[in-house]
């Protein structure tokens, strides 16, 4: 259930966001979204995952405002989402 939810964070990021990294006000409220969508996650787990995507130093988190050209496109990212809801 765990990778579920990253994928979902991915998916989050890049749709939504738009870029790798999220802000540190995120964090409760993208933690709060995945845990209740997938409850059978350990939430402590998906915490973890949330928090790894804030940014490590200042230049991070000058680049977290900028388009990520590392994230697969929004066509992949669905079609990934909707491999991995039939396994």
């Amino acid at each position: 259930m765990e990778v579920r939810a990253e994928k979902a964070l991915d998916a989050i990021c890049k749709c939504c966001i738009g870029a790798n990294f999220i802000a540190e006000d995120d964090v409760p409220l993208l933690t709060s979204i995945l845990t209740t969508v997938f409850p059978s996650a350990d939430a402590l787990e998906v915490e973890r995952i949330v928090e790894s995507r804030l940014p490590d130093t200042q230049d991070d988190a000058s680049n977290s405002l900028q388009p990520t050209q590392d994230l697969s496109s929004e066509e992949e990212v669905v079609q990934d989402m909707a491999s991995s809801s039939t396994q």
